[in-house]
């Protein structure tokens, strides 16, 4: 069988030029040609840039297609954009993954001067609540809950991707600015205390032997179980009722999964933290436990907020 005579250069139907990863990684725009080539035509070869007029067609909700400005047939992304997509992914990924919710939370009251100045005004109250507790304990529950409102516009800042503290709102109606977060946050922690609290007073014996009780500890365990869910419905909803609903906790549970852990470690710190160490430090040190109190509530109540806004999809939370 004969063979066939090699065809010269310039016969045969055209080749289509398809980029390699090498010649494409360092392709330039071909209309300019001082920038590198963002898409790569899989036709022609030709390289484009962002700003070229690349036309984009929906083939379905989630998929566009990228076509070639000059011949009209299907565009990749070239290695270098590729690699650009794969680092900002790798960042967004990092930027909302549980040590970055730790991590910023513990930050955010030092973010600026107006944060830190939050911090130390609440620590006074809380210092003033303190030493008035022994002369009028009403007057130091009333200082405690004054800042509940704004720690927990916190958690609602912090959901929403914004940096910082809020900016202290205008107070127009004390009793739906005040009054109404504050008995929603009290109505929870109450029902988080209320088996503990419960079992404590029915109890027989001395109330001063629940505390080497395992059952009481088994009931406050699960009122805390419960603290995270109270946080997180007062502070998105400043709903007494939905604060007192255990069904929520499910839900919230059953969207954020895992990272209820990080809730939950949160609500524990804030409980507990404070007055461990105002028992572990040296009594010249332990004086200024009531800022370190508020510093673990802020910090918490920023952990919480970013947890939110790392499950922002599964909670419908709208930035």
């Amino acid at each position: 069988m004969p063979t066939p005579p090699p065809t010269s250069a310039g016969s045969g139907p055209p080749q289509p030029r398809t980029a390699s990863p090498t010649t494409g990684a360092l392709a330039r725009c071909d209309r300019h040609r001082e920038r590198f080539a963002e898409w790569l035509c899989a036709h022609c070869g030709k390289g484009w840039c962002d700003e070229c007029g690349l036309v984009t067609r929906a083939v379905s909700s989630k998929v566009q297609l990228v076509q070639c400005p000059a011949c009209r047939d299907r565009c990749v992304a070239s290695p270098r954009r590729e690699r650009r997509v794969q680092r900002e992914q790798k960042a967004n990924h990092d930027r909302l993954s549980i040590p970055w919710a730790i991590g910023e939370g513990a930050k955010r009251p030092f973010a600026g001067g107006y944060e830190i100045f939050v911090w130390l005004g609440i620590g006074f109250l809380y210092a003033v609540g303190s030493a008035s507790a022994m002369y009028a304990g009403t007057m130091s529950i009333i200082l405690r809950l004054l800042p509940v409102p704004f720690m927990l516009r916190i958690v609602r800042h912090a959901a929403r991707g914004e940096k910082g503290f809020p900016e202290p709102g205008d107070v127009t109606d004390w009793m739906w600015d005040l009054i109404i977060p504050a008995l929603a946050f009290v109505a929870g922690c109450w029902l988080v205390a209320l088996p503990a609290g419960l079992y404590a007073a029915l109890r027989p014996g001395p109330i001063a032997d629940v505390a080497s009780d395992p059952i009481f500890w088994l009931l406050f365990g699960v009122g805390l179980f419960y603290l995270p869910a109270v946080i997180v419905t007062t502070a998105m909803t400043d709903s007494v009722g939905a604060a007192l609903n255990p069904g929520f906790a499910v839900r919230l549970l059953a969207r954020v999964r895992g990272d209820y852990l990080v809730l939950l470690v949160g609500a524990f710190v804030m409980s507990a933290g404070s007055g461990l160490v105002a028992r572990l430090v040296p009594a010249p040190i332990s004086y200024l436990w009531p800022w370190l109190d508020v510093y673990l509530v802020l910090a918490t109540m920023s952990v919480y907020g970013n947890v939110l806004y790392r499950r922002r999809g599964q909670l419908g939370i709208e930035v």
